[in-house]
């Protein structure tokens, strides 16, 4: 016999646990039931593509990998199975579903039938929103719950039965926790260190730089997530729709540069030319981070975030002319000088 629920969470599987929840108040020996049956089925969640107003325009259903599945029998059923009491012992049977979102669980049965009650546990998982701009954002912590009660569902198991149940998990957010109606700007700019070579010696500077940033924001315990790069002259700017409660929860926006390796375009010059010379440099590119809390002053004003300075080292210093990405105006600066990254 199959059967298929829709519930408010998402993805689990069964893997075998037995735990006592409650101190057994007479013994019950479950090694010596002489029969078995089994739970089994799938479970999927649908983070799909919910609107700004809540309503799921797009249909996306998934296997929920590495989620739990809780079979409970109450002591009583065991003795009598018509006549179930909720308020006494019982134990637990869990299990952890596969990557395909699969779970199966085997558990003791006597010479007459059993009650069993299956449900999904709640977890957490992120959902797809469409803005006003028709742009997906991921929003993470998205609460997915078993919407049937603590119990679940409930199934009749005997000897050698196999139940299969089913569970559909969807998101519990409702409208107004999707509802992305106010827009805040980001602006800000990348930097990477330069060192020019003055006639007092060697300054710091800095220029700008090109780049692909990933942008967080963290409205109470909400997180979403967008995208944007750098200009040729280091300048981002965004555009963002975030929740309506963002003025009245902590709210953070953070830009973040992860590590990579990418080829560098290093300058230097000189002396006597008026021109720089450039060369391409593999170069490690290291991770960086800039946070602002929002305010309500960025109802106004765009966040201008601080400038992301960014730690740039070549792969293979010693391949590299000059003096880092420097302008040198010394005579026959060549490889392998000692001002090198």
């Amino acid at each position: 016999m199959k059967k298929v629920f829709a519930l408010l969470t998402a993805p689990l599987m069964l893997a075998g646990l037995l735990t006592s929840c409650k101190p057994e108040q007479s013994e019950l020996n479950l090694e010596t039931l002489p029969g078995s049956a089994t739970v089994t089925g799938k479970v999927e969640y649908n983070p799909g593509v919910t609107n700004i107003d809540g309503v799921l325009v797009r249909d996306f259903k998934k296997p929920a990998a590495g989620r739990t599945v809780e079979v409970k029998v109450f002591t009583a059923s065991y003795t009598n199975p018509y006549e179930e009491d909720f308020s006494g012992n019982y134990r637990t049977f869990r299990a952890t579903t596969d990557e395909k979102g699969r779970y199966s669980v085997s558990l003791p049965v006597g010479h007459q039938a059993i009650t069993a009650h299956v449900t999904a546990l709640p977890f957490i998982d992120e959902v797809n929103v469409l803005d006003h701009d028709k742009n997906i954002i991921p929003v993470e912590n998205a609460v997915y719950k078993n919407d049937m009660g603590s119990l679940g569902e409930s199934v009749s198991l005997s000897d050698q039965s196999i139940e299969e149940v089913d569970f559909l998990m969807v998101t519990t957010k409702n409208a107004e926790d999707f509802a992305l109606n106010q827009k805040v700007s980001l602006k800000g700019r990348v930097l990477v260190p330069a060192e020019v070579r003055r006639e007092t010696g060697l300054s710091d500077t800095l220029l700008p730089y090109a780049t692909e940033l990933r942008v967080r924001i963290t409205v109470g315990e909400t997180t979403m997530r967008y995208e944007t790069v750098s200009d040729a002259k280091g300048q981002y700017s965004l555009d963002m729709l975030l929740p309506n409660n963002c003025w009245d929860v902590y709210t953070t926006i953070t830009v973040e540069k992860q590590r990579v390796i990418g080829d560098f375009t290093h300058y230097y010059r000189k002396n006597g030319t008026t021109n720089w010379r450039s060369e391409t440099v593999q170069t490690f590119i290291e991770g960086k981070t800039a946070s602002l809390q929002l305010t309500a002053d960025h109802k106004l004003i765009p966040v201008s975030m601080f400038d992301l300075e960014l730690d740039v080292n070549p792969v293979y210093p010693e391949n590299v002319h000059g003096i880092g990405n420097s302008i040198d105006t010394e005579d026959d600066i060549e490889f392998n000088n000692p001002l090198n990254w």
